[in-house]
């Protein structure tokens, strides 16, 4: 049986906990930030051009395995956590383009800073 926890009555704890979603400085949360900052920034954008312009706002230092991270695993990153971000709203994606969803904005505080930046 499901029932609403105390904190989906308070709407700055729901925020609080979706946040602990993404966790500071770690890979995922740089490309989500990035992502979601560039399509708040220049509206929609497809896979391929997103990760393309998502890499070099990462910085050096990334690796998967052995290697530096390339565009690639960018873009493999970003079909990983669409479904996620759809979750929370703060991207949508359809066949075509990533677009802004609602939360885009709000969710995580690095968005902003980089839709204002880009």
């Amino acid at each position: 049986m499901l029932r609403p926890t105390k904190a989906a009555g308070d709407e700055l704890e729901v925020v609080r906990r979706l946040r602990t979603w993404f966790t500071p400085r770690e890979f995922s949360t740089f490309v989500i930030e990035r992502a979601v900052a560039l399509v708040v920034a220049r509206g929609p954008l497809n896979t391929r051009e997103l990760a393309a312009e998502v890499f070099p706002m990462l910085g050096r230092g990334w690796r998967h395995g052995n290697d530096p991270i390339t565009v690639a695993d960018v873009e493999q990153e970003l079909y990983r956590l669409a479904h996620q971000l759809a979750a929370v709203d703060m991207l949508a994606t359809s066949w075509r383009a990533w677009t802004a969803g609602p939360s885009a904005r709000s969710l995580l505080p690095g968005v902003a800073l980089f839709a204002d930046v880009v």
